[in-house]
């Protein structure tokens, strides 16, 4: 068995092709609008597209595990580079659990998911080209002129506003936290765990539009939004983050109790690499 950050396996489930429309907007209006999970009440709309993506594949792979060998293709980690400004390593697959390297965050710019993936090449070398030009300080120019000009330029739906807060400057990631295999787990009381969960998210964000939702990790920052706004928000993100957590685990967990594991030859195939300290 090799070890996987949990993001890292949510990374390897969004490298599966599988007929989920990879256009940001048909995603959400033709695919997650009509898709339910199998074991959780839970809308899609209010989750990131990756997190949607990762979601739906780990819930058709519980429901048939046959789907790994019938309909899937696996995708090169290529792919990712194309949600990130600056230049990403190979994700690591880990012979040892106990493995330091198991433990680590990194800080990158994120390419708005508006953006058509056939540009975000040209989207990269733009940003990359013109950022310096940019920024508070007196010899520069403000972000917002800048962010107004991506938002033309690449037909990108965020507003200037979105743009400038949450894809001009670095944003830290956590990849810490692996995903293992728990043999007392009980099924039913975590599904119902996590149901409870789920209606407590249903009820925080019942106000609240699902872009508001998705963004979350940004708004609970925004100081245009009231103090108590931002408490929210913030509460509404780690809510999120754990429900996508503990659904991923719940779904690997009952795929390891049939006996699935990740073969080598497959996170080679789908770009990682193994872990040059345990490896």
């Amino acid at each position: 068995m090799y070890y996987l950050t949990k993001h890292n396996f949510s990374k390897l489930l969004n490298l599966l092709h599988m007929d989920i429309p990879m256009n940001y907007t048909d995603a959400y209006i033709y695919y997650y609008s009509e898709y339910r999970l199998a074991s959780f009440d839970l809308d899609l709309h209010y989750f990131t597209k990756n997190e949607a993506r990762a979601l739906t594949i780990a819930d058709q792979l519980v429901k048939d595990i046959r789907v790994i060998s019938e309909k899937i293709q696996i995708s090169r980690i290529e792919r990712e580079q194309k949600k990130w400004v600056y230049n990403i390593v190979s994700p690591a697959f880990h012979a040892k659990r106990n493995c330091v390297n198991l433990h680590s965050d990194f800080e990158n710019v994120p390419i708005p998911e508006s953006c058509d993936e056939a540009r975000c090449e040209e989207y990269r070398t733009y940003f990359l080209a013109e950022k310096g030009r940019y920024g508070y300080s007196a010899n520069k120019i403000a972000p917002s002129v800048f962010c107004r000009k991506l938002k033309a330029h690449f037909n990108l739906s965020e507003s200037v506003e979105d743009l400038e807060k949450n894809y001009f400057y670095e944003t830290s990631y956590d990849n810490s936290d692996i995903i293992d295999f728990n043999k007392s787990l009980d099924f039913e009381k975590e599904a119902s765990a996590i149901q409870s969960i789920i209606d407590i998210f249903k009820e925080n964000t019942s106000t609240f539009t699902t872009e508001n939702v998705r963004s979350a990790y940004y708004r609970q920052n925004d100081e245009v939004i009231s103090q108590m706004e931002r408490d929210v928000m913030k509460s509404i993100y780690k809510t999120r983050k754990q429900l996508v957590s503990r659904i991923l685990n719940f779904y690997f967990q009952k795929l390891f109790k049939n006996g699935f594991d990740v073969p080598r030859k497959v996170l080679e195939i789908a770009g990682f690499k193994p872990c040059r300290c345990c490896s």
